[in-house]
C-alpha cells in the first residue's frame, strides 16, 4: 500500500504513456519478482504481431529451428527430410535474413520498441520461424553465414508435412513432435534419447511406450531433451516423472495461488516402465513452464542431472492485459516452489 501512495503523485502528473511507464515500472520493481512487466504499446504490438498482415495459410514450412545467441540467430535443428536440409543449412549456421525479414533490423526494432531484453530471444525465434512458413509450394529466400563463415543464400520451397496436431484453449492448432532413438557412445554405452516439443496430446502415452522399450533393452542411461519446449499441461509432468521416481508421496513442487494450492505429486508407473539408471535432462532458455516443473522437480529430488543453459524461468502463471493508454501490463497469479522450497 505504501508503495502505491508513494508513486501516486508522479502517476497523476504523467500526461503520456511514455511518462507513466517508468512510474509503473518503479512501482513493480518494489515487488522484486519476475512476471511483473509493463510492455510499451509499440513493443507489445511487435511482440505479438498485433495488426499484422491478414491471416494466411502457413501450413508450408522449410523444416528448421533457431535460437538467438549473443544477437546471432543460429540454426539449432534441421529436419532430415526438409527443404532446408536440401538447401545446405545445418546446425550452427547463422540466419541473416528470411524473405523481407532482416534479423539485425528486427533486433533494432524490438529494442527501440522497449521490449524487455529477456523477451527478445523468444520474439526473434517466433518471428523468424513465422517468416519461414507460408502456403505449400511457395518459397522464401534464406540468407545465412555457414559454420565455415562463408555467406550463402537459397530460394527454399515450403512444403506441407503431415503431423499430429492438437488444440488447447484459444491457441491455434499446435504441431506435436515426438522423437526417440538409442545412441551408442564410443565406450559402448547405449543411451535412450527422447525429444518432444510440447506437453500436449498423447505425449505421456508415447513416453510410456518408449520407456517400456528402454527398460526391456536394459539401456545404460536416458537423455530427455526439453530444449525449446515451452511447456503445456502441467499435470503431464507427474506421469513422466513416474518413470524415474517411484514413490507417490514425492512431489515435483507446489503451485500456490491466492486461494488454492496445487501439489504436483509423482504418479509412479508400472514396474516394466520404471527406469532406475542415470537421467540427464537438456534445457535451454526456451524451456519453460511444464518443462521447468519436471526438470526442476526431478533435480530437486536428486533424480536428474540438468545440462544446457539457464531455462526461461516461466513456471509462474501470468496474464497480460492491455491498459487504456495502449501499454500492456503482465502480472503473475501464483508461484511455484519445488519440494525443498526452491522457486522456479
Amino acid at each position: 500500500n505504501q508503495a502505491y501512495w508513494d508513486h501516486l503523485p508522479a502517476a497523476r502528473e504523467a500526461e503520456t504513456a511514455e511518462a507513466l511507464r517508468p512510474v509503473l515500472a518503479s512501482l513493480l520493481e518494489v515487488l522484486g519478482e519476475s512476471h511483473f512487466v509493463v510492455h510499451p504499446g509499440a513493443g507489445y504490438e511487435a511482440m505479438n504481431d498485433v495488426d499484422s498482415e491478414a491471416v494466411q495459410d502457413r501450413s508450408g514450412e522449410v523444416g528448421l529451428d533457431v535460437r538467438l545467441l549473443e544477437d546471432r540467430c543460429l540454426v539449432v535443428r534441421v529436419r532430415e527430410d526438409s527443404t532446408a536440409k536440401s538447401a545446405g543449412l545445418q546446425p550452427g549456421d547463422e540466419i541473416l535474413r528470411v524473405g523481407d525479414l532482416e534479423i539485425s533490423s528486427l533486433l533494432q526494432e524490438l529494442r527501440e520498441g522497449g521490449i524487455p531484453e529477456e523477451m527478445i530471444p523468444f520474439v526473434v525465434r517466433r518471428k523468424t520461424l513465422r517468416a519461414t512458413k507460408g502456403p505449400p509450394g511457395s518459397s522464401t529466400q534464406l540468407v545465412w553465414i555457414g559454420v565455415d563463415e562463408v555467406e550463402d543464400s537459397a530460394q527454399v520451397e515450403r512444403r506441407y508435412r503431415p503431423a499430429k496436431r492438437v488444440q488447447m484453449g484459444n491457441l491455434p492448432n499446435l504441431e506435436v513432435i515426438f522423437e526417440d532413438r538409442v545412441l551408442e557412445s564410443e565406450s559402448g554405452l547405449r543411451i535412450g534419447y527422447v525429444y518432444f516439443n510440447i506437453f500436449l496430446g498423447d505425449i505421456v502415452t508415447h513416453f510410456s511406450e518408449v520407456m517400456e522399450r528402454f527398460v526391456a533393452e536394459e539401456l545404460d542411461g536416458v537423455i530427455l531433451d526439453l530444449r525449446g519446449n515451452p511447456g503445456g499441461l502441467g499435470a503431464m509432468s507427474r506421469g513422466i516423472a513416474g518413470h524415474f521416481v517411484f514413490d507417490s508421496s514425492q512431489s515435483l513442487g507446489m503451485m500456490k495461488m491466492r486461494t488454492s494450492k496445487l501439489n504436483f505429486f509423482v504418479v509412479p508407473k508400472v514396474p516394466d516402465q520404471r527406469f532406475e539408471g542415470p537421467l540427464v535432462i537438456l534445457l535451454d532458455n526456451e524451456s519453460g513452464s511444464t518443462s521447468e516443473i519436471l526438470a526442476g522437480g526431478l533435480q530437486d529430488l536428486g533424480r536428474a542431472t540438468i545440462v544446457g543453459s539457464t531455462s526461461a524461468g516461466m513456471a509462474l502463471p501470468s496474464v497480460i492485459e492491455r491498459m487504456p493508454n495502449g501499454d500492456a501490463i503482465q502480472f503473475a497469479m501464483g508461484d511455484l516452489e519445488t519440494a525443498s522450497g526452491y522457486r522456479i
